[in-house]
């Protein structure tokens, strides 16, 4: 997988800007497993990753402990990873069972 991004890298023609110009991010604001409000806004200056995953994603699941590694070694220095779980009501409360289990350090949020 490395190397295939590797030569994707290296075949991108230099013409190309490496860097655009940034927008601002639209407003986004809910509510974690714990209660606790996580709002965009009070993020600015930090690297935000949002992960959309549900509980019955294999491959979601296996992307999220490497964002949970990734919080708990870059997050002192401005990364804040942000799990949003969109589980419907029939699997809803494996989403908590399941943030516990693995002692995830990154914000969950149930977008229900």
């Amino acid at each position: 997988m490395s190397a295939l991004l590797l030569a994707t890298l290296l075949s991108w023609s230099s013409a190309q800007p490496l860097a655009v110009e940034r927008t601002e991010a639209g407003s986004f604001a809910a509510r974690d497993l714990q209660g606790r409000r996580v709002r965009l806004e009070d993020l600015r200056g930090r690297v935000v990753v949002l992960a959309f995953w549900a509980t019955w994603c294999t491959p979601c699941l296996a992307e999220l402990r490497h964002l949970d590694e990734l919080q708990r070694r870059r997050g002192a220095q401005g990364l804040s990873v942000i799990a949003v779980a969109g589980d419907g009501p029939e699997t809803a409360s494996r989403v908590s069972s399941l943030a516990r289990q693995q002692r995830w350090q990154m914000s969950v949020i149930h977008d229900v």
